[in-house]
């Protein structure tokens, strides 16, 4: 269930007016400091009228005997029809001109006709599917009665902003001057695709607004996607190639031992087998050695075999097999609540996993000493086979996306006031899970020795040795789950607060490892508060 609470900001920012404006205007002709209009913190200057009127927008003046023209806030006294453009969801078209008995359809449509002179819309209070930017210096102000001669008043409804898809509902640019927004119900959808967000308002660097007698509404936040699997339309990682056999003896001069062969991996890894001692006539080659070797190699992993010496006093040796590659690292949980940009939440996803190196190929095999005994055929005694390459390394698993958040207001700038307000978070979405690596793939078989002659006493060629399996790839990292806050701010900045009421929802769930049982690969959960503070 949603906490609910009221509370009041330590700093009070008092409405501004058309004299504030003014005071800033000349501040900008004079160069004067009159840095309080900038920041929000000037007392509220004396009404242009007095305490009441009637009549439109220059009702007669109460007991200050002036006139009052086109009051900051409604509340304060009776709105003209030349004080603004004027929107009617159910009576307006966007071609009218945008009077009370003309007005338009679409809060956008009045907000361009408004940034041309007035810079006040008044709406009517009505829904509005739109989703709508407002600059700042226009301003926006709900409460008013279409069907009853534009009547504003307190027991009107709010003009309800409720934009038809997912996404910002209000979002506040930059501007020189003050956005007064008053008597408006922002509502925005849950979001649908995977990681996305739901947030009701959002406040650009160097927009300015006062916002006051609204209610802000985000929607839930969408879940997380689970990461990809390594092993990928069930797929193995690929084998090693298989090593050549050696020349036979009495078959050429030298006998050719088996060419070493070459696997070509993933993410530009490779894994080279020794190739085959040659057979010469007299004594023969040593096989070499399969790439790439462990350092240090004391178990002589991937080595190549010994010739056959001229003295015949021993045989030649066979490669040895090459030691597996190793396994990729498991991606991590991230431990960031995410980023705040332009384009609003940006969550925190899991850790992609490293993909497993190849298998060591295997060394490949001595070759054997030829003689003159071949007669009429070449002397070159038998090669030996060159070792199989190593298994490719396996497929890391990729991280879990970063659940989506629920945020009723993000600011990325300092100069916006709230008074009067009612914030509602929802459900922060859960982080996807991490994505299961593959297995490396088997080591490619040896070739064999190039055969023997025994009526003239020539021995066989010796094999290549196996190569290594392709180590394991890296699990994925679960996601971050998303929050369920009333504002996210950028770390700097903070919302500048009245009185206001707020509640929150239930944070998102952490994804879960590729690996299920790793704490190091586990997302973590959102936040549930009233405020949070996040990275540019």
């Amino acid at each position: 269930m949603p906490s609910l609470g009221d509370e009041v900001g330590s700093v009070t920012i008092a409405r501004w007016s058309i004299l504030g404006a003014a005071v800033v205007l000349m501040a900008v002709l004079t160069g004067c400091d009159n840095s309080c209009y900038s920041d929000l913190t000037c007392p509220r200057p004396p009404p242009l009228g007095g305490a009441g009127g009637t009549g439109g927008g220059s009702g007669t003046g109460g007991t200050g005997g002036m006139e009052i023209v086109c009051p900051d806030d409604p509340a304060d006294g009776p709105v003209g029809d030349n004080c603004g453009v004027w929107v009617s969801a159910s009576l307006g078209d966007d071609a009218n001109s945008g009077t009370q008995t003309a007005p338009v359809k679409t809060i956008g449509a009045a907000i361009g006709i408004a940034e041309k002179g007035s810079l006040r819309v008044y709406a009517c209070g009505e829904t509005y599917a739109e989703a709508v930017s407002l600059p700042s210096g226009v301003s926006l102000y709900g409460g008013f009665a279409c069907n009853n001669n534009w009547h504003y008043g307190a027991d009107n409804s709010r003009a309800v902003i409720a934009p038809p898809d997912p996404g910002v509902a209000l979002r506040l640019t930059i501007g020189v001057n003050i956005s007064l927004v008053r008597d408006l119900d922002i509502r925005a959808l849950d979001a649908k695709a995977p990681g996305n967000s739901s947030i009701a308002v959002l406040a650009l660097s160097g927009s300015k607004a006062d916002v006051r007698r609204a209610s802000i509404n985000a929607g839930n936040g969408a879940d997380g996607k689970d990461g990809v699997d390594g092993k990928q339309n069930g797929e193995p990682a690929k084998k090693g190639i298989a090593g050549l056999d050696g020349a036979a003896a009495c078959s050429m001069e030298p006998g050719f031992g088996g060419a070493a062969v070459f696997a070509q991996c993933q993410e530009g890894t490779t894994s080279t087998s020794g190739q085959g001692g040659d057979g010469g006539e007299q004594s023969a080659n040593d096989g070499g050695d399969g790439l790439q070797p462990p350092n240090p190699n004391p178990l002589g992993y991937g080595k190549g075999g010994k010739g056959e010496p001229a003295d015949g006093a021993q045989l030649c040796t066979s490669g040895s097999g090459g030691i597996q590659g190793a396994d990729g690292a498991d991606g991590l949980g991230s431990l960031s609540h995410g980023r705040l940009t332009p384009q609003g939440y940006i969550g925190a996803d899991g850790e992609d996993g490293k993909m497993g190196l190849p298998g060591q190929g295997g060394g490949g095999g001595g070759g054997a000493r030829g003689t003159a005994a071949c007669g009429a055929a070449p002397h070159g005694g038998a090669g030996g086979g060159s070792g199989g390459s190593g298994g490719c390394g396996g497929r890391p698993g990729k991280g879990g996306q970063a659940g989506g958040s629920s945020i009723a207001v993000a600011l990325l700038s300092d100069s916006i006031y709230f008074d009067d307000v009612e914030l509602t978070a929802a459900d922060g979405g859960d982080g996807g899970n991490g994505g299961a690596s593959s297995a490396g793939g088997q080591g490619g078989l040896p070739g064999l020795g190039g055969p023997g002659l025994g009526g003239v006493g020539l021995h066989a060629g010796c094999g290549g040795g196996v190569g290594g399996y392709g180590g394991k790839g890296g699990n994925g990292a679960g996601g971050h789950g998303g929050h369920s806050v009333c504002f996210a701010f950028v770390t700097g900045t903070s919302p500048h607060l009245g009185a206001y009421k707020h509640a929150w929802g239930t944070p998102g769930k952490y994804g879960l490892a590729g690996d299920p049982g790793s704490i190091p690969g586990l997302g973590q959960f959102g936040l549930a508060n009233t405020d949070i503070a996040l990275d540019p």
